[in-house]
């Protein structure tokens, strides 16, 4: 019988040439899952039904003012034909418009911008909250972002909130990312999306831009640091100068509207009011969220409590940020969470839309599933955890 010959190579080479497991593989495929069946969900049968109510209509008909009225409808945007100016936000009517004058007045023309910007949003939902607590937190962020049932709903719709949500959250990963790696150039890119987002829906683009700086101000630290402060500086600069695109437009073109303009931008006019108080089909009311959120808010509860959890070593190996740099993502969500329990509480009184703090909630049901996958070694901040489970599932109750 011959004999078998010995490796060359000792058991420390073989093992080095040895491909690992990846931890993250499971989760990245439920993730890429995910956003495949979040298009589905999107793109199917998108031109049907037709146009409706005052979700879609706004939205179309600026797009139909631009078309056919130019650059006057583009210094005075109307919500009606061609009528009296509205102070309407130019973003939105003009991609329509683009998608409308390529593809022609179809239903699904101008309801793809909706459907592309949700899943922009799921994606760019999973880095924030991969930043801040590592894997599977982001993965399952992300998948229930691309499947919660209001944002599909929204992303279905030729209405301004998926926009917002996506500018927004983009703000946030280039800010988190100007202010931890010391990137002067991200906080100039932040300021972009967060201009192109009051240029989308005016002053609501501050429920993004003001979590993310409060994140920072509470590590007043950090402003002593490398470049923060440049960043911090690029982020504004570019933010005012892109957000005052329209109001420059109309100061120079119709100077008699600019004041009614400015305060429209900013919630201070009639008709701001009463936008805000006409019907959507995404309201903000407790009722609403609890009966299309029913599974997922337990989970939330859950994750609200896993806000407490330190951030170790085998997060930031996951793609968490640590060090002296990291700002603090607790309270990014938490201020988050406030916003979301505020538009609730006026929900009676604003018909508010819904659409762009529900984000959260497809945050903190990731780290409540974390929770559930990786439980804590503490049997105090287990019965904790379990606690918030259990209040929040009593609230849907």
């Amino acid at each position: 019988m011959a004999r078998r010959r010995a490796s060359v190579y000792s058991r420390a080479v073989t093992a080095e040439g040895a491909q690992p497991e990846d931890p993250e593989a499971s989760g990245r495929l439920l993730f890429a899952l995910a956003l495949l069946a979040g298009a589905l969900l999107r793109l199917v049968l998108l031109g049907r039904p037709d146009l409706f109510g005052a979700d879609e209509g706004t939205w179309a008909l600026g797009a139909r003012n631009l078309l056919e009225g130019g650059l006057a409808q583009a210094a005075a945007l109307s919500d009606r034909p061609l009528g009296a100016p509205a102070g309407t936000p130019i973003l939105l009517p003009g991609i329509l418009s683009v998608m409308v004058r390529v593809f022609g007045a179809e239903e699904w023309a101008v309801r793809l911008p909706s459907a592309f910007a949700g899943l922009v949003g799921a994606f760019v939902l999973e880095r924030i909250v991969r930043r801040g607590w590592g894997q599977p937190a982001g993965h399952l962020a992300g998948a229930f972002a691309a499947l919660l049932p209001p944002l599909v709903s929204a992303s279905r719709v030729a209405t301004v909130e998926p926009a917002l949500v996506a500018l927004g959250l983009g703000g946030i990963i280039f800010g988190l990312r100007a202010f931890e790696e010391d990137l002067p150039l991200d906080g100039a890119l932040a300021g972009l999306l967060f201009g192109l987002g009051f240029l989308a829906k005016g002053y609501a683009v501050l429920l993004y831009v003001a979590p993310l700086l409060l994140a920072l101000a509470v590590r007043p630290r950090l402003f002593g640091l490398g470049r923060t402060k440049r960043s911090l500086a690029l982020l504004v600069a570019v933010f005012l100068l892109v957000a005052s695109a329209q109001l420059l437009l109309v100061l120079f073109a119709r100077p008699d509207l600019f004041a009614f303009q400015l305060a429209t931008l900013f919630g201070a006019s009639e008709m701001a009011a009463r936008t805000a108080a006409a019907p959507t089909a995404f309201g903000a009311d407790l009722k609403s969220l609890v009966s299309t959120l029913f599974f997922f808010l337990p989970l939330a509860g859950l994750g609200l409590a896993f806000l407490a959890r330190p951030v170790g070593e085998g997060e930031v190996e996951s793609g968490a940020s640590g060090g002296g740099r990291r700002v603090d993502h607790g309270v990014l969500w938490g201020a988050f969470l406030v916003e979301l329990v505020a538009i609730v509480a006026v929900a009676g009184r604003l018909k508010l839309s819904s659409i762009p703090v529900l984000p959260v909630v497809a945050a903190f049901a990731g780290l409540g599933g974390t929770a559930l996958l990786r439980g804590s070694p503490d049997p105090a901040r287990r019965r904790r955890e379990a606690g918030a489970a259990v209040a929040a599932g009593a609230v849907v109750l």
